[in-house]
């Protein structure tokens, strides 16, 4: 079953406001969700901010009431019904979309404001999903084509600067300090299948071998080639090893590290190579900073 909408709470929400009390907002917001049967596992959906997104939706039903005069806010984070607000409710018993709000001249300030930069607007109020969720989406759809840039120039590049890369990117997620000590690519040929040693820690009390192969898109890394890669760990005397490839791996490759063998191996594929890349800024930068804010409540408690 599918979250609810933002929209869709507002209905419940001013049905609840009905009887006139103060409601604490999540509180009001649990007894919308439980009219619109939002599910225990839905609450436990979290977007990115890690926040429940169920929370969220219902926090920006409210916030559109409220722009619209529908819904006031006698005290920090509690909520009332407005006398407008009955009236719209004695009119609209079955939904509330966000084009009946767009009577209220209030309303419409507030969307004007929200799209004063038109050119550069990314977040649109008659959206389906909330302004959180846009940016998430936005930032997703950004990251993606980013990541799609990232694997071409790898694909691109000079084969054996593919092995250095791997280094660099282990080195960036923590492992043995810096990369003047933490590791090194083999020679070109291959050292025994093995293309690169990285530190597990900043003392060298560890080691961690690599496997890099830079394959298209199409050309799966199969069974053979992860049982080649534990035959030179076994060689090498080592209980751990990184495996990282630009393309895919079979089934039945995946299937082999799960058997008893002593070696521990992480596999590494093409879209989980650049989304490291991405998150640990190895061959990106940063373009530009967005900050989402929200009010500082014990700024204005303590002043």
């Amino acid at each position: 079953m599918e979250q609810p909408k933002y929209y869709e709470y507002m209905l419940p929400e001013l049905q609840i406001l009905k009887d006139k009390k103060v409601y604490a907002r999540n509180d009001l917001i649990e007894l919308a969700a439980e009219k619109l049967k939002v599910s225990e596992e839905q609450k436990r959906e979290m977007i990115n901010s890690g926040s429940p997104r169920y929370l969220g939706r219902g926090g920006w039903g409210l916030t559109y009431l409220k722009q619209a005069g529908l819904v006031s806010s006698p005290k920090r984070g509690s909520f009332e019904i407005t006398d407008a607000g009955l009236d719209f409710l004695s009119k609209h018993t079955s939904s509330i979309s966000v084009e009946d709000l767009k009577q209220f001249p209030s309303f419409m300030e507030f969307q004007k404001r929200s799209n004063k930069d038109d050119e550069n607007q990314v977040v649109a109020i008659d959206s389906e999903i909330t302004p959180d969720e846009q940016i998430q989406v936005a930032f997703n759809s950004l990251k993606q084509d980013v990541c799609d840039q990232l694997l071409s120039k790898i694909l691109e590049n000079n084969p054996y600067s593919f092995e250095k890369l791997v280094i660099d990117l282990v080195v960036a997620m923590g492992y043995g300090g810096n990369i003047k000590d933490a590791g090194r690519a083999t020679k070109k040929s291959g050292d025994d299948g093995i293309d690169g040693v990285i530190n597990e820690d900043k003392l060298g009390l560890g080691k961690i071998y690599l496997q890099a192969k830079r394959y298209a898109k199409d050309h799966l890394v199969g069974s053979p080639d992860i049982q080649n890669f534990i035959g030179a760990l076994n060689l090498q005397g080592a209980k751990k090893g990184i495996f990282i490839t630009t393309s895919s791996f079979s089934a039945p490759a995946l299937k082999l590290i799960n058997h008893p063998n002593n070696i521990a191996i992480a596999l590494i594929d093409g879209q989980k190579l650049v989304e490291y890349m991405f998150e640990y800024n190895l061959g990106v930068s940063v373009k530009t900073k967005y900050e989402v804010k929200e009010i500082d409540n014990d700024y204005f408690d303590n002043i």
